[in-house]
């Protein structure tokens, strides 16, 4: 069993400051192509904060295919991170990593650095933490314990570099 952090989310008054909506994925099946399961979940996270918010999304890859797998892309996303390692989660392409290439698509779009973070409940903590040392406000999003991996599915403790 694996220790969650109880991390205390936004509240309604905050998250309506917030200038985006921001991702990290639960990563892929072994496949190295299926969505892990804990991304269908994030991504009707995402979903219906951009429905309520109508804010740029910038999903990681993963989120993003989830989404798409539901039927339609029902989110605009406003990007794709992953364009050079298509997801591939090396120790050269993590979390800071992913922020990074989020904060800078913001600035070059003049967009403040205050966002909502969509995350699952183990990744929450950390990704919150990386995303504050790049100079973000950060707005966690509600999201509920529960099952975001399973067996099919590459875990981060079992990380493969590329290639």
């Amino acid at each position: 069993m694996l220790f969650v952090w109880d991390i205390r989310q936004a509240s309604p008054e905050l998250l309506a400051t917030a200038r985006a909506i921001v991702t990290q994925s639960t990563g892929r099946e072994k496949d190295r192509k299926t969505p892990g399961i804990g991304n269908f979940l994030l991504a009707e996270i995402t979903h219906t904060l951009w429905r309520q918010t109508k804010l740029p999304v910038l999903p990681q890859i993963e989120v993003e295919l989830a989404e798409s797998l539901q039927g339609e892309n029902r989110f605009l996303s406003a990007f794709t991170a992953n364009e050079t390692t298509d997801g591939v989660s090396t120790m050269a392409w993590n979390t800071y990593t992913v922020a990074e290439l989020q904060k800078k698509w913001l600035e070059a779009h003049t967009i403040p650095l205050c966002v909502i973070l969509v995350a699952s409940p183990i990744h929450m903590v950390r990704s919150k933490w990386v995303y504050e040392r790049l100079g973000f406000t950060v707005l966690p999003a509600t999201v509920p314990k529960g099952c975001y991996f399973n067996e099919r599915q590459d875990q981060w403790w079992l990380r493969r570099t590329a290639g």
